[in-house]
C-alpha cells in the first residue's frame, strides 16, 4: 500500500470521527450511571491540523456551558490496521490509547469559553491556548481545517 500523503488526509473527517466516538462513549457511560440524556456532553469537531503531530480541537457543550478541548497524537499517514479509513484509525488510536477511561469534563474551563484545555499534550510544539489563537493560526497555515 503506497504511503498516503498528508495533504490527502481529511482533517474534517478526523475531527468529526473523534467527536462521534466521544459522544457515543458519553452516551454509553450515561446509560451505566442512569443519568438523564439532557446532562450528556455534546462534542463537535472545531479544528484540526497536522504539524508533525495530528492536532484536533473539539467544542464541548454541556448544561454547565461550552468549552474547548484539544488533543495531540502521533500522526500515522497509513493508519495502523489498514482496515478502516486512515482518518478513523488515527482517531481511534488516540481514543483507545489516551482518552478511554479518562474524565475529560472535569478539567475543562467553562468560565472562559475561549480557552482551550489540552488533554495529554506531550510535545514541545506550539499549541494555541485560546480559540482566538486558532483563528490566527488559520491565517498562517494552509494545512488547517476550522469549522465554519
Amino acid at each position: 500500500m503506497p504511503l498516503r500523503p498528508k495533504d490527502h488526509f481529511d482533517l474534517k473527517d478526523a475531527a468529526f470521527y473523534l467527536a462521534e466516538i466521544l459522544t457515543e462513549d458519553a452516551l454509553s457511560e450515561n446509560r451505566f450511571r442512569m443519568e438523564p440524556v439532557a446532562s450528556l456532553p455534546k462534542f463537535h469537531g472545531a479544528a484540526a491540523w497536522i504539524d508533525k503531530f495530528l492536532y484536533i480541537i473539539l467544542k464541548v457543550e454541556t448544561p454547565n456551558g461550552t468549552a474547548f478541548v484539544g488533543f495531540e497524537t502521533i500522526f500515522q499517514p497509513r493508519g495502523t490496521f489498514h482496515k478502516y479509513s486512515v482518518e478513523y484509525e488515527n482517531v481511534h488510536d488516540l481514543w483507545a490509547y489516551d482518552i478511554a477511561g479518562e474524565s475529560l469534563l472535569k478539567n475543562l474551563d467553562f468560565d472562559d469559553p475561549d480557552r482551550i484545555i489540552w488533554f495529554k499534550t506531550d510535545s514541545k510544539h506550539f499549541v494555541p491556548s485560546t480559540w482566538s489563537d486558532v483563528l490566527d493560526l488559520e491565517h498562517a497555515s494552509t494545512r488547517i481545517w476550522i469549522r465554519d
